[in-house]
């Protein structure tokens, strides 16, 4: 049986509004001591969104990592103050849009051997046009695709961003389901 490790110790070496780098001193089943150094952040969301043709929301943006522009859900951080959920407030900010339905159909870790976040994944859709102010870094160009454009991107790696595949993986069934009962109508 797989024993946890205990931890001794943990501090915050470094913190910002978005995240925050965490030091922990632990202790392996077997005794033996180390140290543990991550990310953690208030956690992220994902949205896909469908459209009156039942096409999905992509966005393009430029990331700075990356050095290029990148196709990918909207997605962003999760604020302890706002006046609408994380999501909502998010998707409007990314693509000018507001959905009447929203589904919640899961949730993964991004990268767990490094950061400690959970990425909530909602379906949204019966979209209409919303005025909201995006955040002054993001210069976002909204790209709605058909799935089996969206699947022809993956294969040839236009979309290649990791949450982007872990969320469309969740998603896919649900849009599918969606698109084909034309419940996004």
């Amino acid at each position: 049986m797989i024993q946890p490790w205990k931890q001794r110790s943990s501090k915050t070496i470094y913190q910002n509004p978005w995240w925050k780098y965490q030091l922990d001193e632990f202790e392996l089943p077997n005794g033996v001591k180390g140290e543990y150094h991550y990310m953690e952040t208030t956690g992220s969301v994902m949205i896909v969104g469908v459209d009156e043709q039942g096409q999905i929301f992509l966005i393009r943006q430029y990331v700075y990592l990356s050095k290029d522009p990148t196709l990918e859900f909207p997605c962003g951080g999760r604020k302890a103050q706002s006046v609408l959920p994380d999501e909502q407030r998010e998707f409007g900010e990314e693509t000018n849009q507001s959905a009447e339905h929203w589904e919640h159909i899961g949730f993964f870790c991004p990268n767990l051997g490094l950061v400690k976040e959970r990425c909530d994944v909602f379906v949204a859709w019966k979209l209409t046009a919303a005025d909201f102010v995006s955040d002054e870094t993001e210069h976002i160009e909204v790209v709605p695709v058909s799935i089996e454009a969206l699947e022809e991107k993956i294969r040839h790696q236009e979309i290649f961003d990791g949450m982007t595949l872990a969320a469309w993986t969740i998603a896919k069934p649900f849009v599918e389901k969606l698109i084909r009962e034309k419940k996004y109508l």
